[in-house]
C-alpha cells in the first residue's frame, strides 16, 4: 500500500493535517492536534495502521433496455453512455482507526 509522498495532499485548519492520497483515503491523520498521536497512520505501513476511504460511485441508468453501468466498467461500443441516460450518485466510504499508534509499539 506503500505510496510516494508525492502522491498525497496535506489538508488542514491550523490545528491538525490530514494527508489525502490520490485515490482518496485519509492516510495520516493526528487528532486533536500535530503533535497528538496518529488515528489514521496507513502512510507508514498499511491499511491495518488505520484509514479512511471516501469513494464516489457512479451508475448510469436509461437507455433502451435500462441498462446499468458502473464508472468502473469499460463502456464502449453498444454499452456507450447514451443522451438519455441519468447518472444516480454513490459515496463507499471504510473506516479504520487505531487510536494511540505511536504509543502502542
Amino acid at each position: 500500500m506503500s505510496r510516494p509522498i508525492e502522491d498525497y495532499a496535506l489538508v488542514g485548519d491550523l490545528h491538525t493535517g490530514a494527508l489525502i492520497s490520490r485515490g482518496g483515503s485519509v492516510d495520516w491523520l493526528c487528532l486533536p492536534r500535530f503533535d497528538s498521536p496518529a488515528c489514521f497512520a496507513a502512510l507508514l505501513g498499511d491499511e491495518e495502521n488505520g484509514h479512511w476511504t471516501i469513494s464516489p460511485l457512479t451508475h448510469w441508468l436509461g437507455g433502451q433496455h435500462g441498462e446499468e453501468a458502473k464508472d468502473e466498467d469499460e463502456v464502449s461500443g453498444e454499452k456507450g453512455r447514451e443522451e438519455d441516460q441519468a447518472p444516480e450518485e454513490e459515496v463507499s466510504t471504510r473506516c479504520f482507526t487505531v487510536f494511540d499508534f505511536e504509543r502502542r509499539r
